[in-house]
């Protein structure tokens, strides 16, 4: 899961909460990460840019007009973990995320077509740790 720490040169550190319109094609998880497809919200891929977190959860048998979210900015730093060990990751470069059953829960330690930047590994040793992210 995306956990919300801290937006950069931001007096406060709540995401604003909107709503879009989700596809009906699936289940949404709260901190999961989300892009658009033909102007639905879609859960992402291991290589999918996000555009927004789910700030609900939405079981797939619920239909819904309207999924709450929140955007991601640049500005944000993200909490995480990583589903490798985190001696493979280097501060600065950008890895694949992390796909469970669907949805982005952390980030991978392959970086070809990487979107989620390493901000501090936080002293993380063994996998599952938590990291700190950024999507520029």
């Amino acid at each position: 899961m995306f956990k919300l720490i801290k937006i950069i040169n931001s007096g406060k550190n709540v995401p604003e909460i909107m709503a879009v319109r989700p596809t009906h094609k699936g289940a949404f998880k709260a901190g999961t990460l989300l892009t658009c497809d033909d102007g639905y919200a879609v859960n992402c891929t291991a290589t999918d840019k996000p555009l927004y977190v789910a700030a609900e959860s939405i079981a797939e048998a619920e239909t819904t007009d309207l999924l709450k979210v929140y955007p991601i900015t640049e500005n944000m730093i993200f909490e995480t973990s990583s589903d490798g060990y985190p001696s493979y990751l280097n501060v600065g470069e950008k890895y694949t995320l992390s796909i469970k059953n669907g949805f982005a829960t952390g980030v991978t330690t392959t970086s070809e077509g990487g979107v989620a930047t390493i901000v501090e590994k936080m002293d993380a040793a063994y996998i599952g740790d938590k990291i700190l992210v950024r999507f520029e």
